[in-house]
């Protein structure tokens, strides 16, 4: 059987400036964009799930 394509989107906010960012389906590249904007800014920046019926945190 196939993959589903773009069942799951993450989207990558910082709430210290304008800086946000959306991966499709790998998790652990919405991890490191985090994770590599925080250590570039000291802001501090999430991710979060973003399903079909909305956020799912």
């Amino acid at each position: 059987m196939s993959e589903r394509s773009g069942d799951v989107v993450y989207h990558v906010v910082c709430h210290g400036c304008d800086y946000e960012d959306v991966v499709e389906d790998d998790r652990g590249l919405a991890v490191t964009s985090e994770i590599l904007h925080r250590k570039q800014t000291g802001h501090t920046v999430e991710y979060a799930e973003i399903g079909p019926g909305g956020l799912t945190r």
